[in-house]
C-alpha cells in the first residue's frame, strides 16, 4: 500500500519521483524472499530497486554501510552500487529502513542455462565467466555468502550479483553471519560462525561442476529435474555422495571429462568447509603428458587444486586414462 505513492512513502528525493513497476492488477510488483521484498522505481533519470526488509537486526545498518563503503572502493563489475537509508519508507506513521540499489535488468543464471541447453559454447563460455567473477571476489577479499541461481543474473553479457544480505566485507571480520545461504548450494556444516573471505569457496565449486555438466551433456538438465531450486546438485547429494543420484548419472555416462569432473566434486565434498579450495582459472588449465608406461596423455595433476588435494583425485581416477579435463573444450 505505501509503495502505491512514492511522493509520500518515501523521503529520498529520487525514489520520490519515482514510479513502481505493476502487476497485472495494477499494484506495485514485490520480488519476495525469505528477508526482503524487492520493488522496482522507474525514476526519470534511471530505475532502482528499493529492498523492503522483512527481518530487522541490531547491526544491520553497521554491516550495509560496511558493504557499500567497500564495493565503492574496489568497484567491482559483477557489483551494484547500493545505499542503506534508515529512513526509507513511511508505512503507517513509522519509518522504516530500505536498501537502494541500481535496478539490473538481467535474466536468473538457471533460466540462462535452461535457454541454452542446446548451445555448449555458451556455457562454456558462461564456466571462463564464472572462475573470471569468483577471481575479482578473492582478489577483493569479499564473500558474498549466497551463490545461488536465484542472486546470479546475466545481463547482457555480464554476470551480475544480487542480495547482499550474507556479504562479507574486511571490516565485517570477527562477527558473525545471520543468514547461511542455500541449502542447495552450501556446504551441510556451514554454520552463522563461518563468516570469512572463502566462505564462498563450496558455492563456486557447485556452480561451476554443475555448468561444466551440462555443457557436455545438457540431457541432465530433465533427467536430474534441474532448475528445481538448484542448478544440478542438492544438499542430498553433498550430504550422501556415495548414494547421490545425480553423482552417480555423471560418472556412468561414459565421458571421460565428465568422470575427471566428478573425481574433482567427490574430493571437495569430502572436506570440511575450512579446506575448500578456492576455484581459479588452473582448473581450465590443459597441459598433460604421456604416460611413461602406457604412452597415452593424462593430467600432470589435477589442475585448480592444491597438490596435495590433487594427489588424493589422481589416486582415485588412476585406473582409468583420462583426458584433462577442460570447460572450454
Amino acid at each position: 500500500e505505501a509503495v502505491q505513492n512514492p511522493q509520500s512513502c518515501f523521503l529520498d528525493p529520487e525514489l520520490k519521483q519515482g514510479t513502481a513497476a505493476l502487476t497485472p492488477l495494477g499494484l506495485p510488483k514485490p520480488i519476495t524472499g525469505a528477508f526482503a521484498s524487492v520493488y522496482q522505481l522507474d525514476c526519470p533519470t534511471r530505475s532502482w530497486a528499493v529492498r523492503c526488509f522483512l527481518r530487522e537486526y541490531a547491526d544491520q545498518e553497521r554491516r550495509y554501510s560496511a558493504i557499500s563503503e567497500r564495493l565503492g572502493v574496489v568497484k567491482l563489475p559483477c557489483m551494484v552500487g547500493l545505499e542503506y537509508l534508515s529512513r526509507g519508507i513511511l508505512v503507517h506513521g513509522q519509518w522504516f529502513p530500505i536498501l537502494k540499489m541500481e535496478w539490473i535488468d538481467g535474466v536468473a543464471i538457471n533460466d540462462y542455462i535452461n535457454r541454452n541447453l542446446n548451445h555448449p559454447q555458451v556455457l562454456q563460455s558462461l564456466t571462463r565467466q564464472w572462475i573470471d567473477l569468483m577471481g575479482s571476489l578473492r582478489k577483493a577479499q569479499i564473500a558474498h555468502g549466497d551463490l545461488q541461481h536465484g542472486n546470479i543474473l546475466v545481463s547482457g553479457s555480464d554476470l551480475k550479483l544480487i542480495d547482499y544480505d550474507a556479504m562479507y566485507v574486511p571490516a565485517l571480520a570477527g562477527l558473525a553471519s545471520h543468514e547461511e545461504g542455500h541449502r542447495n548450494f552450501q556446504h551441510p556444516g556451514r554454520t552463522g560462525k563461518d563468516y570469512h573471505p572463502d566462505l564462498d569457496n563450496f558455492s563456486a565449486w557447485v556452480i561451476f561442476a554443475s555448468i561444466s555438466a551440462l555443457a557436455i551433456e545438457p540431457n541432465f538438465w530433465k533427467v536430474l529435474n534441474a532448475g528445481d531450486e538448484c542448478l544440478l546438485f542438492r544438499k542430498e547429494d553433498f550430504e550422501k555422495p556415495r548414494t547421490s543420484k545425480a553423482l552417480k548419472t555423471l560418472e556412468t555416462n561414459g565421458n571421460l571429462q565428465l568422470k575427471t569432473l566428478v573425481s574433482h566434486f567427490r574430493t571437495i565434498l569430502s572436506l570440511p568447509l575450512s579446506q575448500i579450495p578456492s576455484l581459479d582459472g588452473s582448473v581450465l588449465d590443459k597441459q598433460s603428458q604421456p604416460d611413461s608406461k602406457t604412452g597415452q596423455v593424462r593430467p600432470t595433476e589435477i589442475q585448480g587444486l592444491p597438490s596435495w588435494l590433487g594427489d588424493q583425485v589422481d589416486h582415485q581416477v588412476r585406473h582409468v586414462e583420462l583426458e584433462p579435463f577442460s570447460a572450454t573444450e
